[in-house]
């Protein structure tokens, strides 16, 4: 099958929740392929609108009622988002006529058969990483095809149908979802306690993430980051796995390592040191399987995203790509919205807006505004996400959120999910407590804007952190401190 030609039984696909980040690019992905595509989505939104301009007809709404019989005839595909409830009435219809009905992890794989396909897997930074590495290799001139899930704001698109036989995606664990992927090449950003509430235990995690790892192409290569103590432990057992499935004749012994690490650590095939970050850039020192190829450098701050940086650049080396057309194409990088993105100043005060919804990132992001924040305080609003994850992790976010210098904590916003008990934000503020920070807890989001604006001050940071609607926030905070008179 040539690359870029569609599976068997793919010219007429209807896609159930079209208007998500990755359905949508799913979407675009399918009409480049030269599919027919229809959707339908349970709300009207401005990502319906940009596809609609595509020729995509999209029906909008949960009622029975708003189902056009008339979408499905002549469908030989529905793929079907992770968040599409079992009673929506689209995917009824489509059960009714006895339709083929995939995930979107499963039409991914399907539309990555005849690539190269490099699937980034972690849980956390896999947005980032796969942005990265599509800059890094499109810089050197790669036309690749790629499907992210993160949103690159006016930067560019998260999602591009290439010309040659490079792919690169994300593998999404929750779910297990990434299992439905068979990549050539993989990276293992690392292996934290995420998505509990599906996997319940640390342990069926990890053995979810080593399911997946070993579906990587034994000819084909691993890039994991060697300061992940669990995800550096499963990457090594893949590689002996790996290893012992090749045959002698299949060159093993001539072929670059399967396994190639990555980090700060003395181990790392691709090492960083030395690292400076500053307001304008971030950068790092990097020796490469023994040669230095002096500094990388990003527009993009944290130490985080030094190590996000430095998988994209072991990944697009394991490719065969050049170093130098990797760094110029990293340096280039203008940052993944909601990933530590700035929004603005005020009457002294600056702004930034972060994903973080895991104490490990609520961490690194804390980390990386007080190397910027200079002489000023920290002040962060912070939005837990999720109940399960709340209650599981309350601890863990309270230790997090300590090395801020003021901390506004907000209710949980639970998506889909009812309260639980012991699981709101005051648990989160309680265990904040104790160190030097002044902590709040702010049950009223309306209120929490004020509350920043009574605390801020000129040299201050103010960062907004958490995965739900915490990010309108800041534009909130903006206003009223440009409105502020004294």
């Amino acid at each position: 099958m040539v690359a870029r030609d569609l599976p068997d039984g793919w010219r007429r696909v209807h896609l159930v929740g079209i208007g998500g980040v990755a359905m949508s690019g799913l979407a675009r992905l399918l009409v480049a392929r030269g599919a027919v595509v229809s959707g339908s989505d349970a709300v009207e939104s401005r990502q319906l609108a940009t596809l609609r301009a595509l020729g995509i007809p999209i029906t909008v709404g949960r009622d029975p009622a708003a189902v056009d019989p008339a979408r499905f005839d002549g469908v030989e595909l529905v793929v079907v988002a992770p968040a599409v409830r079992l009673d929506d009435p689209q995917l009824a219809e489509a059960r009714r006529r006895e339709l083929r009905i995939l995930t979107r992890s499963a039409a991914l794989a399907g539309l990555m058969q005849g690539h190269r396909g490099v699937a980034v897997a972690g849980s956390h930074g896999k947005t980032t990483v796969a942005m990265m590495l599509t800059a890094a290799l499109q810089a050197g001139g790669e036309d690749l095809t790629f499907a992210v899930g993160g949103d690159p704001g006016e930067a560019g698109s998260h999602t591009h149908a290439g010309s040659s036989d490079l792919m690169v995606v994300e593998a999404e664990e929750e779910g297990a979802a990434f299992w439905q992927l068979q990549p050539h090449g993989a990276v293992l950003t690392g292996v934290a306690p995420e998505h509990l509430d599906y996997y319940r235990t640390v342990p069926a995690l990890r053995a979810s993430f080593a399911t997946f790892l070993h579906r990587i192409e034994p000819a084909g290569f691993l890039v994991a980051c060697v300061d992940d103590e669990a995800g550096w432990a499963l990457a090594t057992a893949a590689a002996r796995d790996a290893a012992a499935a090749l045959a002698p004749g299949d060159g093993a012994a001539g072929r670059p390592s399967w396994l190639i690490g990555y980090g700060f650590g003395p181990s790392a095939d691709v090492r960083l040191s030395a690292v400076e970050i500053s307001p304008a850039r971030t950068s790092a020192q990097v020796v490469a399987h023994g040669v230095p190829l002096g500094r990388m450098v990003l527009k993009v701050p944290g130490r985080h995203h030094l190590l996000d940086g430095a998988a994209a650049l072991a990944t697009g080396l394991a490719l065969g790509a050049r170093p130098e057309g990797l760094l110029t194409g990293l340096a280039s990088f203008a940052g993944v919205r909601r990933r530590f993105e700035p929004l603005g100043s005020a009457r002294g005060v600056r702004v930034v807006d972060d994903y973080a919804n895991h104490p490990d990132r609520v961490a690194a992001a804390i980390a990386t505004a007080r190397a910027l924040a200079g002489g000023g305080r920290v002040v962060v609003a912070f939005q837990p996400h999720l109940y399960t994850r709340t209650a599981l992790l309350a601890e863990d976010f309270g230790a997090a959120l300590r090395p801020a210098d003021v901390v506004v904590v907000m209710d949980v916003y639970g998506g889909a999910q009812r309260p639980e008990p012991g699981a709101g934000g005051a648990r989160v503020a309680s265990a904040a407590r104790g160190g030097t920070a002044e902590v709040f807890y702010e049950p009223s989001w309306s209120a929490v804007p004020g509350v920043l604006l009574d605390r801020a001050a000129p040299g201050d940071l103010v960062l907004t952190l958490g995965a739900g609607d915490v990010t309108q926030i800041g534009p909130e905070l903006l206003r009223l401190l440009a409105g502020r008179t004294s």
